[in-house]
C-alpha cells in the first residue's frame, strides 16, 4: 500500500472515531432528556411559568375591574359561609403545613353527637297478630 492510501485510512478512521464520539454525546443528551427526574423538572417548570402566567391576569383583571372583584369575592364567601364547605376549600388549596390541617380543623371541631337510631316496633301485618 501506499503512503496516500495509508494516510486516507487514518483520516477515514479519525472522522469515524469523531462520527462515534459525536453520537454517543447525542445518546448520552437524550437519555438525560428523556430521564424520568428531567421530565418532571421540566413539566414542573412550564407549570408554574404558565400559573405566574396566569396569575398576573386575574390580577390584572381584578385591579382593573374592583366592583366585579368585589361581587365575585363576596359570591365566593356566600358560598362558603358554612363551615364544611370552607374547611374543604382550606385543604384544598392550603394542603401540607400542619398550621393548616390544625386551621382547618378547629373551623369545625366542635363536637358531633351520635344520631339516634329509631327502634321499629314490628307492625302487624292482620288482626290476628295484634289480638
Amino acid at each position: 500500500m501506499s503512503e496516500r492510501s495509508l494516510a486516507r485510512i487514518a483520516r477515514a478512521e479519525k472522522a469515524a472515531a469523531n462520527a462515534r464520539l459525536q453520537l454517543s454525546e447525542t445518546l448520552d443528551e437524550i437519555q438525560d432528556k428523556l430521564s424520568p427526574a428531567n421530565i418532571l423538572t421540566e413539566a414542573t417548570r412550564a407549570f408554574r411559568e404558565k400559573r405566574t402566567e396566569m396569575q398576573g391576569q386575574v390580577m390584572s383583571g381584578l385591579l382593573s375591574r374592583p366592583v366585579l372583584a368585589t361581587a365575585l369575592l363576596s359570591g365566593l364567601g356566600w358560598a362558603l359561609r358554612k363551615k364544611p364547605a370552607l374547611a374543604a376549600v382550606l385543604n384544598l388549596f392550603l394542603r401540607g403545613s400542619a398550621t393548616t390541617r390544625a386551621s382547618a380543623h378547629s373551623i369545625d371541631s366542635r363536637p358531633q353527637r351520635p344520631r339516634r337510631r329509631r327502634s321499629r316496633a314490628p307492625v302487624a301485618d292482620t288482626a290476628e297478630e295484634t289480638a
